[in-house]
């Protein structure tokens, strides 16, 4: 299991839709993953099962998209695998020691160029209760794109 590098991608315009599975496709052709995945498909995502590398469904949490041929870190997607991370859509399963380095890449695109405010307080507090037993993943309805309860970058 492994957490991808951080990539430092350029940020997207902050209004950009997030369309994961378009921009899943998008990354495939732009990666040459057409067949398998390979190293430049791994960067766009946060985290990987290394042990099924060969496998497109060992990828989770992909926060980049192809923008006028250059891949750019989304911040909707950054916003919707912050979410995951924190319980939206029934959370995403990875092994324990990985969390806090995922939560820390996302991070540094929540704080990149001064854009919005850090997520940085919310993962140490999410980090502080789930050590002491207390934050549950959401079982909830996920929120509509754009409906403002999306964790802001």
């Amino acid at each position: 299991m492994a957490v991808s590098a951080f990539q430092d991608y350029p940020l997207a315009d902050r209004d950009r839709e997030w369309d994961g599975g378009a921009a899943e496709k998008r990354i495939r052709a732009w990666a040459g993953a057409e067949d398998e995945p390979n190293a430049k498909y791994r960067d766009a995502h946060v985290w990987y099962d290394s042990e099924n590398k060969d496998n497109f469904t060992a990828y989770k949490l992909l926060i980049a998209d192809v923008i006028q041929g250059k891949v750019c870190a989304v911040p909707r997607g950054i916003m919707a695998a912050g979410n995951v991370m924190q319980g939206s859509r029934g959370g995403v399963d990875l092994p324990k020691q990985d969390i806090d380095r995922v939560k820390s890449h996302l991070a540094k695109y929540y704080k990149e160029n001064g854009r919005g405010p850090s997520l940085g307080p919310r993962i140490a507090r999410l980090s502080r209760l789930e050590g002491a037993g207390l934050a549950v993943p959401s079982q909830s309805r996920p929120a509509a794109a754009g409906s403002g309860s999306e964790v802001e970058p």
